[in-house]
């Protein structure tokens, strides 16, 4: 999958889910160093956000997200703004 087919699955996963959940702000997509790739999931507190990313793996608009990425590479950190 090339970076703008990562960027446009990144997209319909706001667009069809994401936007339409209670306590979902926003997300970015971020590219560090060679193909490294960080997708922020932000929301209203830290419990909504692990509640809404332990739902990616069924959520039907993450699909082709996940297929793009080794099974291997996926991690889940949780972070709270200071």
């Amino acid at each position: 999958m090339s970076e703008a087919e990562l960027q446009q699955a990144a997209q319909q996963i706001d667009a069809d889910w994401l936007r339409h959940e209670a306590g979902y702000l926003g997300y970015a997509l971020l590219r560090g160093d060679g193909r490294r790739f960080a997708h922020l999931t932000l929301a209203d507190s830290p419990e909504r956000a692990r509640q809404l990313c332990a739902q990616w793996p069924s959520a039907p608009a993450c699909r082709d997200f996940l297929a793009a990425i080794a099974a291997d590479t996926g991690r889940m950190d949780f972070y709270r703004c200071l």
